[in-house]
């Protein structure tokens, strides 16, 4: 969910960007569409794509944990039990 927010073209995000942009530098940020795989491809393969995302991914984690009543470390231990 937060991946998609990410302001690339391709992407939700990217599509929101460029209504919120006046036209001049909407056209500009537009025409990176074309290219915006290759560049999430490139974040992720960096490690700059989870370290843009973690703030989100903690949030969401300690709310969670919040709402449930467990504590973050055992939340997270529960998602990757799950996910192994």
């Amino acid at each position: 969910m937060a991946l998609n927010l990410i302001p690339l073209p391709p992407l939700d995000g990217g599509r929101i960007a460029v209504s919120l942009l006046p036209v001049k530098q909407a056209m500009q940020f537009a025409r990176l569409e074309p290219y915006g795989l290759f560049i999430l491809l490139g974040l992720m393969f960096t490690g700059i794509l989870g370290f843009i995302l973690w703030p989100l991914i903690s949030v969401f984690i300690g709310l969670t944990a919040l709402v449930t009543g467990l504590e973050s470390a055992q939340l997270i231990g529960l998602i990757q039990l799950v996910l192994s």
